[in-house]
């Protein structure tokens, strides 16, 4: 076992009083497959798609989407690679795990190593259904799941389109989407819980099935995010039916109850809704510490599509210390551009990623990232004044989803399309943090952060040398933001040692330790093994 010393360099201000930022560079990272991203083609003739990306505990990562063959059917489809960006063939076959005819819409982890898929796909009456999926974490389809791997949802008569998968800590399985009723368009969101073996879980909602049909007016929601009280937030988007072919869309954020009812605290009804433009689509959803709700998706507000974020506060009520008036609109350079996912960083910076049309005497689609700081400013030192589009080439690419690795690099999913057929896109980007000091009147010292054994069982000893005074919090995070433990400590001016032992039952893997101030925060990975 080694000891790792971590001397983390601060600046502290004659007064006391000390503030920090974060900063970083989003570079692809050359250690992944020698240039930062990899091309994978399912088959030589087919039009692959990225959708998701889910990092595994020992750090390798899972692409999962779609396989269009001729007319535009296709297959779901899962690959591996390791951190290096080699394919890693002891998963499913060659690296892939393939559910023919089925539609890929998201993934998730279960705590043993298992993957949970969503998708879509038509059934025995002829419309589409959600349906899940369960693998090994070997990439073989776990046929003691369901119906021989599978489990699948209907309404009657409706086609159901599924947009995210989550999965709750007792191991119940949320998916998400809308059903269409077939009159002009007209979308009802809907959110499923599953329990662990797949059954439909009749304690939520009504029979294991959340719907939101107000009058008149069409929902989706496109992202989940859970609370640590349990509560489960819904974003996406609700519009107002006019016409057959008119409808103004807003951004929306519902809150349920654990037992899949609404929350009536939240918003209005257990329902928020906010608008800019004519229409506004949210695709996105992530939660701060202070338990703000940040809805990520585009406007037109301003003639062509831009990014745009919302802030909400715990109550659903409009944050407008965020951005202007509660609201970020990023502009790339002129272009359309849309938010497709988005992540927050252990200290609440936002980083939105998508896509802008960016022309260079031929219009192509770049990957697109913009980074928010908490209050809702761009981060100056991200790239271009908070713009990245560096990964910029005579190729249409765009970027689906968004992933942090505990190290805090940056990996993205999505496709590369530079000729008659498209190809999986895995990507990584170092996004290296500094700690910088605000202050005309500084002098230097140091924080030591020492954690014992590191890898260790989970039994193990921190230690602080530290000229500070003030009370912080520690907190230790799994690979999914789920708290396992958290104190308050008090913090002297001399060298301090904290004993913890986590939870023996705790599975083995990855962990984030978090030591937090009002006024800074430090962070570091933690490997519990056996």
């Amino acid at each position: 076992m080694k000891n790792m010393l971590l001397h983390l360099a601060v600046a502290i201000a004659l007064s006391g009083v000390i503030t920090f930022e974060t900063t970083a560079q989003p570079v692809l990272d050359n250690t992944f497959s020698n240039d930062g991203y990899v091309l994978t083609k399912v088959k030589p003739s087919t039009t692959d798609v990225g959708r998701t990306v889910v990092v595994q505990s020992n750090g390798k990562i899972l692409t999962g989407g779609n396989s269009f063959g001729n007319y535009g059917y296709g297959d779901l489809v899962i690959t591996r690679h390791k951190a290096n960006g080699t394919l890693d063939n002891s998963f499913g076959i060659n690296g892939m795990a393939t559910i023919p005819g089925g539609f890929f819409c998201d993934m998730a982890l279960l705590s043993g190593g298992k993957i949970i898929v969503a998708g879509s796909g038509v059934g025995p009456t002829n419309v589409n259904n959600f349906i899940v999926y369960r693998f090994t974490k070997n990439g073989v389809l776990d046929t003691s799941f369901g119906k021989s791997g599978s489990v699948e949802i209907n309404m009657p008569n409706k086609n159901m389109i599924c947009f995210d998968l989550l999965i709750q800590p007792d191991g119940k399985i949320l998916v998400a989407g809308y059903a269409d009723d077939g009159y002009g368009g007209h979308h009802t969101m809907i959110v499923v819980r599953l329990k662990g073996n797949g059954n439909l879980d009749n304690s939520f909602a009504s029979s294991g099935k959340f719907t939101f049909a107000p009058v008149n007016k069409s929902s989706e929601c496109r992202q989940l995010a859970l609370q640590p009280d349990g509560k489960i937030i819904a974003g996406g988007h609700i519009d107002t039916f006019v016409l057959s072919s008119f409808f103004r869309y807003d951004f929306c954020a519902l809150r349920l109850n654990t037992n899949g009812t609404l929350d009536n605290s939240f918003g209005i009804g257990g329902v928020a809704r906010a608008d800019k433009g004519t229409t506004d689509i949210a695709n996105a959803v992530a939660l701060l510490s202070d338990g703000r709700i940040i809805l990520g998706g585009s406007t037109n507000f301003f003639g062509s599509s831009r990014f745009a974020a919302l802030a909400l506060n715990p109550n659903g009520s409009i944050d407008n210390s965020f951005g202007t008036v509660g609201w970020n609109f990023t502009d790339i350079y002129g272009s359309s551009a849309g938010c497709a996912a988005m992540v927050a960083e252990p200290d609440d910076d936002i980083i939105m990623a998508g896509l802008a049309y960016i022309s260079s005497g031929v219009s192509y689609q770049a990957i697109t990232m913009v980074k928010l700081l908490s209050n809702g400013t761009p981060d100056i030192s991200f790239g271009d004044g908070g713009i990245d589009t560096s990964f910029y080439t005579v190729a249409s690419k765009a970027c689906n989803d968004i992933a942090l690795q505990p190290d805090n690099k940056i990996v993205i999913a999505g496709y590369y399309y530079a000729g008659v057929y498209g190809s999986y896109l895995t990507a990584r980007y170092t996004n290296s943090v500094t700690l910088l000091k605000q202050s005309p009147a500084v002098m230097a010292s140091s924080f030591e952060f020492e954690l014992y054994p590191n890898p260790g069982n989970g039994a193990f000893e921190i230690t602080f040398s530290t000229p500070l005074q003030e009370t912080a919090t520690i907190s230790i995070t799994n690979l999914f933001g789920q708290e396992v433990f958290a104190e308050k400590l008090s913090f002297g001016e001399n060298k301090m040692i904290k004993h913890i032992a986590l939870n023996p039952e705790l599975p083995d893997g990855i962990y984030y330790v978090i030591i937090r101030s009002n006024e800074w925060m430090v962070s570091r990975q933690l490997i519990k093994q056996q």
